[in-house]
């Protein structure tokens, strides 16, 4: 899978997820199924475009091309033709180059958190509070957690004012691992930094965590009591953004959801509907590249499956597939590789493997090529034809043919060659040199005179 059409699925993927977050389950009190929810969408974001399922199909092409599978990839030019890509071996493209430097801004970025939270662990004075350590800071601003930690001005400790409330309500990210869940979103924004919507996840992952915490406050907390304290922790606030703290910027939203009275049917709605329909847009995406059945007559139709029978002949010869065909029959390249309106394939410095028989198989070089996948006609101004045998470990060839305006026809089963002027030899003995205006020159090697 190429770098774009994985940023296009990805995207795809968790835009449509987050559309059934908002859909069904925000606005109910699911809390930990949500919880659950927005962490595998954004697990599944990462694996959904490698999760392509095969189906076999039909693709009408000319009943005289043989079976096979055509690998090339193509791209409507300015002129009507198609130059291919895919299969070959590319410089890094300019859109690798700027995603991977801001996964390195990111990834410096996200380091640099966790390192300082790690070392205020390390340097705060630490004492015992009522629910865990508490690492008490010269900073200002609300108290936040990072796992087991709880960090807190030490002025707002001294004085006690609402610190049950603010400590309880920490100690509720610090037993529920909360700090755990966003160091994953905040690893996927890494990952994904070009996808608003793994922004989007990682923001409703930090408001359903508040409201977990929020809610384990209010069973023994007064609720009037409890909202009047949030809004008054509105006026300030200073955050790692790898940390769970008090507010995090969704006040009014934590307010509002702890005064709905009807949770319990949104939020079995919302169970009910977003498991099916996630399931089902991760198969849609996953079967999303699979070959539909033609409409068209199957008798002129090509049967494609996969068919690498050319992978241990050019492993033999030492040769590096780049932007090729493949079919049954015949395996093509070149270090261009285009396709015109009329199905004619155009090759420079072109590389033909045909295989002739389950026994043998021949190799046929030419500077420049065409192939007409209409008629199977192989033809260019120069080229050498070399013959081998499937069994043979010597790179030496049975035959050669060297070849001026020649043509190859490729049609299942039969291979014939022709040529104006050509000259054949047999394990490195010249057989035959000259014009072939009386000649017919048939499978490759065996040549016999016109009557």
């Amino acid at each position: 899978m190429d770098l774009l059409s994985y940023f296009f699925e990805s995207t795809i993927f968790l835009g449509c997820s987050y559309g059934l977050y908002l859909l069904f389950l925000k606005r109910g009190s699911s809390f930990i199924y949500v919880r659950f929810y927005l962490l595998v969408a954004l697990l599944f974001s990462l694996v959904i475009p490698f999760l392509n399922f095969e189906v076999h199909s039909r693709i009408p092409l000319a009943a005289s091309v043989a079976d096979g599978e055509f690998y090339t990839f193509l791209a409507q030019t300015g002129d009507g033709t198609s130059e291919t890509s895919g299969h070959t071996g590319s410089p890094v493209s300019v859109l690798m180059i700027i995603y991977l430097t801001g996964v390195g801004l990111m990834l410096l970025r996200y380091s640099l958190n966790i390192i300082r939270l790690i070392l205020k662990t390390k340097q705060g004075n630490e004492v015992r509070g009522p629910y865990g350590p508490v690492i008490l800071t010269d900073e200002e601003g609300l108290p936040y957690s990072f796992f087991r930690h709880i960090f807190m001005n030490l002025k707002t400790y001294e004085s006690g004012e609402h610190l049950e409330e603010l400590l309880l309500h920490e100690a509720v990210h610090c037993q529920q691992a909360h700090s755990a869940d966003i160091l994953f979103a905040e690893f996927m924004k890494v990952i994904q930094w070009y996808n608003p919507f793994a922004w989007l996840m990682a923001s409703a992952t930090r408001l359903n965590h508040e409201y977990l915490a929020d809610e384990q406050v209010l069973v023994t907390r007064d609720r009037d009591n409890y909202q009047l304290l949030l809004v008054n922790m509105e006026l300030t606030n200073q955050s790692n953004c790898l940390a769970s703290d008090f507010k995090n910027s969704h006040t009014i939203k934590r307010i509002t959801m702890m005064d709905k009275t009807n949770h319990r049917k949104n939020s079995a709605i919302g169970k009910i509907a977003t498991l099916p329909l996630f399931l089902i847009l991760g198969m849609v995406l996953s079967f999303c590249e699979a070959e539909q059945e033609s409409d068209t007559d199957p008798a002129a139709s090509m049967e494609f499956y996969a068919n690498d029978w050319w992978k241990p002949i050019l492993e033999k010869h030492g040769i590096t597939a780049h932007t090729y065909n493949n079919f049954e029959y015949v395996f093509e390249m070149g270090s261009t590789n285009s396709i015109d309106a009329d199905n004619v394939v155009t090759l420079k410095d072109a590389f033909f493997l045909v295989r002739k028989d389950e026994s043998s198989y021949a190799i046929l070089r030419s500077p420049l090529a065409t192939h007409d996948l209409e008629t199977g006609v192989i033809s260019g101004t120069d080229g050498v034809l070399e013959t081998y045998d499937m069994q043979q470990k010597s790179l030496e060839p049975l035959g050669t043919m060297e070849m001026k305006n020649f043509k190859y026809q490729l049609v299942k089963n039969k291979h014939e060659v022709s040529a104006d002027y050509l000259i054949l030899f047999e394990k490195d003995k010249e057989v035959m040199k000259g014009w072939t205006g009386d000649f017919e020159a048939r499978d490759s090697i065996v040549i016999d005179r016109a009557e």
